[in-house]
């Protein structure tokens, strides 16, 4: 997933909630404000306003853990650095020549081992 979308995403559900919250708390008439719509949208909000501070608190939290990844294998993260995601397509094209090396090692020595075995003539 694309960081920008991620964060903007977080950030549309935030400014949507605002306005849901300023549409009940401030636009609706008072008859209007004690209503079971109000009442439900009260409840959606708030729960919605938790969900969003937790998914703030988690997307901070993959921040910060994406940016010790890359500084472990990376050294220092400039903060001109475009996507700090960079670092586990690096990592995945290192574990896939890792892969194909290792399958190589593997059919050479195969192949060494095959050439290797000596045949003895079977006694009668």
């Amino acid at each position: 997933m694309d960081l920008d979308v991620l964060a903007s995403s977080v950030s549309n559900l935030s400014k949507g909630m605002s306005k849901m919250k300023e549409l009940v708390e401030l636009k609706l008439s008072v008859d209007e404000r004690d209503g079971p719509f109000v009442k439900t949208m009260r409840s959606f909000q708030k729960r919605g306003a938790e969900v969003i501070m937790e998914l703030k608190d988690f997307e901070h939290r993959v921040f910060c853990l994406v940016k010790e990844i890359t500084e472990y294998y990376h050294g220092e993260v400039s903060k001109e650095e475009v996507n700090p995601l960079q670092i586990f397509v690096v990592v995945s094209d290192f574990l896939v020549m890792l892969d194909r090396v290792c399958k190589e090692v593997r059919s050479s020595t195969t192949t060494q081992a095959k050439d290797h075995i000596v045949h003895f003539p079977k006694g009668s």
